[in-house]
């Protein structure tokens, strides 16, 4: 009898997807936190895009002495029907705190199968940096952009040797489990063999498009930060929707920019991948959003649907009581409130017919935007709840529509059983405009509300793939109470603008290199554009400022440096011109142009908004000398001492000034000042004394991550 109940679950087991057969991995524990210039996010491998820790919300603004909450928590959803029109959805939302996640750490095999053992390897989240990735290619290619036969391999940075990549010959060097023969991280294939081998070029990447012509192209398209990993959704049984397994495989991607026209910005990336045999139809990818703007119980949100835009905003003109507090444990934004946005800078294709009955696959952006409250903490209709219990409830709020299978109506807070105007996106309009429907113009009271912002339609075949991109921004300037949110669309443009560019930037000239020599007390700082990858050799940096980023059609040209002493190694070089530093020198060209300046919006704190005229480069027309004396500790205001350690810095920058810009009209160039990013180190010297003779001992450092190294 025994063996008659074995191969009863074996056959049935083979047969069929059951819960019975299901691998029992752990939740993915993983939390990672990734500092930008701009943000705190903290990621996770449960299927959290932005995982509340236990103390701080997932995403976070920095500023000077503290973080402001701009999301809770946000989770992806991705669901769809298969052949037979069984419903199948995966999700998480709380998964921190109450285990509502579908979603494990891991690959899938083939046949849609995984096991304990690789969701435990892939319960990590993979980072690279772009310093990693251009200290490796000083390894690996000559200044021609040629391979190096004559180069050290064993030097190359293990972030770039441990990249989950199709046939990473090292991997097995770090990992106990090898990686399965099929496509994982992306990454740049110099040789197009199909196989990752930094050794031999391949470099870590984000998207196939980016264009390229040569490894070359690839420098000035590199994010400042990557972050991969891996999640399935047949790891374990689905404790949030509580239904069947649609064995897909997802590869997460979150990645950011320390230019200044990005820093404000947070992509990410997801690929799904249909591990079954059976085809998923109508399917979805859902970003589920729990907003603590600021404090968050007065956070209303809106659509811009023509832009694929989400925004959230404040509901009145004030954030917290008179210290900027909240009634939680979060940072209230006081009057000086932005505006967040996240938008679908690409979404999933359908499949449409063509006039000559000729099917076609159509790129969708945003396909619906809804909202639901949480009806624990106020009394709200029943049909406005968050889901519960059954994949349906999600399924539905992934298409816009409400817990009854109805789509909203346009007006009040979207629900009227008698009306006909329905709509796909809820409060889709500019709050500044009393006559769309906004939450402002609908006198919606405070509530604590989620988002879910989807993107949709989509035929996934066995073993194929859709990819969609999400941007998160922030923008300052818009004016409360129920702000004009035109400056958010311009934030989203300019993403969307960023893929259509091929992730192409203009990041400005590179940083010189340092060496240095010294004779007594006396440090001698000497500066070399003459390295392979250097874009301002003979001070020759120029470029069009025809991205998303700057002013279309200008030309930047190199104009100076400016150079710091910093207190540390440690020394977050995004603080410059802070405590803790100090500009000690500006070297500019000898053209004329002496002070530099960039207009930038401001609100004061009365509220009020206006153009300041901000002093970002003082110049003397020094000219640019390929050395600099230093005598002096610019710190304790004393010299510099024998047998003691100094940090210096060096900062690029580019000009230009074609049309001034008119603050009344607000019309004209804003940007005269371009900061160049590439190769900005922290350098220490050394004044040691050996029989007499003085000389300075340099130690480059590098590989100490984003926080010391902007590339």
């Amino acid at each position: 009898m025994k063996k008659h109940v074995i191969i009863t679950l074996l056959i049935f087991c083979l047969k069929a997807n059951s819960i019975l057969c299901q691998s029992h991995c752990a939740s993915g524990k993983n939390v990672t936190k990734v500092e930008s210039k701009i943000f705190r996010n903290t990621l996770g491998t449960n299927g959290s895009i932005i995982r509340y820790d236990g103390s701080q919300s997932g995403l976070s603004l920095k500023s000077k002495d503290k973080l402001t909450s701009l999301i809770y928590s946000a989770g992806l959803w991705v669901g769809g029907r298969d052949a037979a029109n069984n419903l199948k959805v995966a999700g998480t939302t709380y998964a921190t705190q109450n285990d509502n996640y579908d979603w494990y750490p891991g690959t899938l095999n083939h046949n849609g199968q995984t096991n304990e053992e690789n969701c435990r390897l892939f319960d990590r989240i993979f980072s690279v940096t772009k310093n990693d990735i251009l200290k490796t290619y000083q390894i690996v290619f000559d200044e021609k952009g040629k391979l190096n036969p004559i180069k050290n391999c064993n030097e190359i940075p293990t972030s770039i040797m441990t990249w989950p990549a199709k046939g990473n010959p090292y991997w097995d060097s770090f990992f106990p489990i090898p990686l399965l023969d099929q496509k994982l991280a992306e990454f740049y294939d110099h040789d197009s063999d199909g196989l990752y081998n930094p050794c031999m070029g391949d470099l870590p990447i984000v998207d196939k498009n980016l264009c390229l012509f040569s490894v070359r192209d690839l420098l000035t398209r590199i994010p400042d930060q990557i972050h991969f990993w891996i999640i399935n959704d047949n790891g374990g049984i689905h404790r949030m929707t509580q239904g069947d397994h649609m064995e897909m495989e997802v590869h997460n991607y979150m990645f950011t920019y320390d230019n200044e026209a990005y820093e404000e910005m947070v992509f990410y990336k997801f690929k799904c991948i249909n591990k079954s045999s059976s085809t998923l139809n109508n399917t979805y990818l859902s970003i589920w959003i729990d907003p603590d703007f600021g404090c968050g119980e007065d956070d209303y949100f809106g659509t811009v649907s023509s832009e694929d835009l989400v925004f959230i905003y404040n509901q009145d003109g004030i954030d917290g009581d008179e210290s900027n507090e909240c009634n939680f444990e979060n940072n209230g934004f006081g009057n000086d409130m932005p505006v967040l946005g996240i938008t679908f800078v690409q979404g999933f294709r359908s499949i449409e017919i063509d006039e000559d009955g000729q099917p076609y696959f159509y790129r969708n952006g945003l396909t619906s935007s809804i909202y639901s409250n949480n009806c624990g903490s106020g009394s709200y209709d029943p049909l406005t709840c968050d889901p519960t219990d059954r994949d349906q409830f999600f399924y539905d709020k992934m298409q816009g529509k409400w817990t009854d299978d109805n789509y909203m109506t346009i007006g009040s807070y979207g629900v009227n059983s008698g009306s006909k105007d329905t709509t796909y996106f809820a409060f889709d309009g500019n709050p500044s405009n009393p006559f769309d429907w906004t939450m402002c113009s609908s006198g919606i009271g405070k509530g604590d509300r989620r988002i879910v912002m989807s993107t949709g339609g989509a035929t996934i075949y066995p073993g194929a793939s859709e990819e969609a991109i999400v941007a998160i921004m922030i923008d300052h300037s818009a004016k409360y109470p129920c702000p004009d949110v035109t400056g958010i669309v311009n934030q989203s443009k300019k993403a969307k603008q960023l893929m259509i560019d091929c992730w192409k930037y203009l990041e400005g000239p590179k940083a010189p290199e340092i060496s240095s020599s010294s004779i007594g007390n006396k440090i001698t700082l000497k500066f070399s554009n003459d390295y392979p990858y250097s874009n301002n050799k003979n001070f020759s940096f120029i470029e069009n400022g025809n991205f998303a980023d700057l002013e279309p059609g200008i030309l930047y040209k190199f104009e100076g440096y400016k150079i710091y002493q910093v207190s540390n190694y440690n020394f977050d070089i995004n603080n410059l011109g802070e405590k803790n530093s100090a500009l000690i020198k500006t070297l500019d060209l000898d053209n004329g142009i002496t002070n530099v300046y960039d207009w930038q919006f401001n609100i004061d704190e009365l509220g009020n908004q206006n153009w300041v005229r901000t002093l970002k480069a003082e110049g003397s027309d020094s000219g640019v000398l390929d050395s600099l004396v230093v005598e002096y500790d610019y710190l304790l205001n004393e010299p510099l001492q024998y047998g003691k350690k100094y940090y210096y810095v060096v900062v690029p920058y580019a000009y230009n000034s074609d049309d001034e810009f008119d603050p009344l009209t607000n019309e004209g160039q804003k940007k005269m000042y371009l900061e160049g990013k590439g190769n900005v180190k922290i350098h220490e010297a050394l004044i040691n004394v050996t029989n007499d003779k003085y000389e300075t001992i340099i130690t480059r450092l590098s590989g100490q991550g984003n926080q010391n190294n902007l590339n």
